[in-house]
């Protein structure tokens, strides 16, 4: 869902559980510099015919792979909670009256990228209708300009049959720390050369920094014999990812509900032991030279070719985080 609809939803708790309560607005977007900080205004309408005892709190926020949102008071690499105030901790709305919350987010010195976080509401204990649970709120993200980078990794690609149904799956992680809505596109090809293309995500549903979402397409059917599943995604960084899926056969019994289970960010390929050792030694060779960039293709494609290998994942995230750590330093 896309993560504005969310918010929508996150709204319409209120109406659901409290008929005449409304909260707005129901995302607010920052961007303020490292050492600033920010006074805000959340208003809160009863439009009901009895007294609201409410209960504010600044909560983190932690996104399901399905787009779902969580509320948590855990710290987290990607949370605002920590720096946001929220006043009145408890507030009392009288039946057709407004009320305000005042929140200040104060951003700290070494602050970057983007963070979220949310100003939540709940029905004091004992209060009207005794709910304890969240009734309404409102999203908050932070950016600090000029900072962060947008990052992403293909962690899943393949095709899933489930209850009858065939579906296209692809699960993106956001490695970076900028939000990102990411562009998918697929291409389903068989072996007698027929190739379907599918576009994914066309609502531009968001991946908040650290999480990962699984986007999907039914399928009427899945081709017989095998078939390759092509991605592109396009999420607003400095490449284009490409994951291929291979399927070498499709059994079509109703009790298989896993059909691919490996993915790798290029298309992988076939390679021998004497190919593989080789360029191992060079990738090795690169890296110790400080050529990361070279040795960073030399890992991808030997990852291509053996996803599980450890050894080769090893050097591939070392080699990943040693580039990402210069560019910090460049910027």
């Amino acid at each position: 869902m896309h993560l504005l609809g969310t918010l929508i939803l996150l709204n319409h708790l209120a109406t659901a559980a409290v008929p005449g309560l409304n909260i707005w607005p129901a995302r607010i977007d920052l961007k303020l510099a490292p050492g600033e900080l920010k006074t805000g205004a959340i208003t809160v309408q009863n439009q009901g015919l009895s007294r609201l005892t409410l209960e504010t709190s600044a909560m983190n926020i932690i996104m399901g792979e399905d787009g779902s949102l969580d509320f948590t008071e855990k710290p987290l690499p990607t949370g605002l909670r920590g720096w946001l105030t929220v006043k009145p901790e408890t507030l009392e709305v009288e039946p057709r009256a407004n009320q305000q919350v005042i929140f200040v987010l104060s951003v700290p010195p070494e602050a970057r990228g983007t963070r979220v976080g949310a100003v939540i509401f709940r029905l004091q204990e004992g209060g009207t209708g005794g709910d304890r649970g969240i009734v309404g709120g409102t999203i908050i993200l932070q950016t600090v300009p000029g900072t962060g980078g947008k990052k992403a990794d293909i962690t899943f690609l393949g095709a899933v049959k489930k209850d009858g149904l065939a579906r296209l799956r692809i699960k993106l992680a956001n490695t970076g720390d900028l939000v990102i809505n990411p562009k998918i596109e697929i291409t389903l090809s068989d072996r007698a050369g027929g190739e379907t293309k599918y576009t994914l995500n066309q609502m531009g549903e968001w991946i908040l920094p650290g999480c990962s979402r699984m986007f999907e397409h039914p399928l009427e059917k899945l081709p017989d014999g095998g078939f390759r599943i092509l991605a592109q995604v396009d999420y607003g960084g400095a490449e284009i990812l490409q994951g291929e899926s291979v399927i070498e056969g499709f059994i079509t019994a109703a009790s298989t509900t896993r059909i691919s289970e490996e993915v790798s960010r290029t298309a992988p390929a076939r390679m021998d032991p004497g190919e593989r050792e080789s360029l191992i030694k060079e990738g090795t060779k690169l890296y110790a030279a400080g050529e990361y960039a070279r040795a960073m293709e030399v890992w991808t494609k030997l990852l291509s070719a053996f996803p599980q290998d450890a050894k080769i994942k090893s050097n591939y995230q070392r080699t990943r985080q040693k580039l990402e750590a210069l560019r910090k330093v460049r910027e």
